[in-house]
């Protein structure tokens, strides 16, 4: 068995409670991502992303932002973020079995990019993650029915 990184930090891993959806205002059927406590933090939001490319509706589609090293969230969805008391960010690579996890005010005070037409986004790059867990070290408690 080889080592990892955590085998020599004091970090336990990360264990999150998904409990409600937080939806988007202008589309109730999408939603950001899943509300709940983590065992770090009370007001966590666990968000599904892809770090490759996929393909949707025939069309290709990548939740990585290359060009910025990490994954990108609107400012009218930091947000929606605050208003919902979020604090912590863990995004959930569905693709790569890898989640990160970030504090809600690394993205809002984050890189600015409006390359993404009229959504101006603020993104974090990936190794400036305050943990980084595999799918199989870390736990994510499901109490929803979605």
């Amino acid at each position: 068995m080889s080592s990892t990184l955590h085998d020599f930090t004091d970090v336990e891993p990360l264990v999150v409670r998904e409990i409600k959806p937080l939806r988007y205002p202008d589309n109730p059927k999408k939603f950001v991502g899943f509300l709940g406590p983590s065992n770090r933090d009370a007001n966590c939001i666990v968000c599904q992303r892809k770090r490759h490319p996929y393909w949707e509706d025939g069309e290709q589609k990548q939740h990585f932002y290359r060009k910025g090293g990490g994954y990108s969230f609107s400012e009218s969805t930091l947000g929606l973020l605050r208003r919902a008391n979020v604090t912590r960010i863990v995004i959930e690579e569905t693709d790569n079995d890898r989640l990160l996890e970030f504090n809600l005010v690394d993205y809002e005070k984050g890189n600015f990019s409006n390359e993404m037409g009229d959504d101006p986004q603020r993104f974090v790059p990936v190794d400036e993650a305050l943990h980084e867990w595999t799918a199989a070290e870390s736990t994510i408690i499901r109490d929803h029915n979605l």
